[in-house]
């Protein structure tokens, strides 16, 4: 296995900056990479992780930023059932509001 540059970070670490890269990946949609990317604002605040590490830790916390078919077809489901009632429907992924035009364009699929 190849000898990586970054040294293993305690879970304690990445808990601590749990709330700040959840806001930076998820509700801001940065990158993970790249410039003004979620790596690169954190080395700025001094936490220096891996790629392979942040991914590791996105799927320890559930991490993710779209959503699978079976999830876009529970949530038409649900928002056909709730217009019969009459009720209006909200979208939340991961934290962040979805548009209602986002919305109804993965559920018409």
């Amino acid at each position: 296995m190849p000898k990586t540059n970054h040294p293993r970070i305690a879970p304690t670490e990445w808990q601590n900056r749990k709330e700040t890269i959840q806001k930076l990946y998820l509700s801001e949609d940065k990158s993970l990479m790249g410039e003004g990317g979620v790596i690169e604002t954190m080395k700025g605040k001094g936490f220096f992780a891996s790629k392979p590490q942040y991914e590791a830790q996105f799927m320890r916390w559930g991490f993710k930023k779209k959503l699978t078919r079976e999830n876009w077809h529970t949530i038409g489901h649900i928002i056909k059932n709730r217009d019969k009632l009459g009720r209006v429907s909200h979208v939340y992924a991961y934290g962040t509001r979805l548009s209602s035009d986002k919305v109804k364009k993965e559920t018409s699929r």
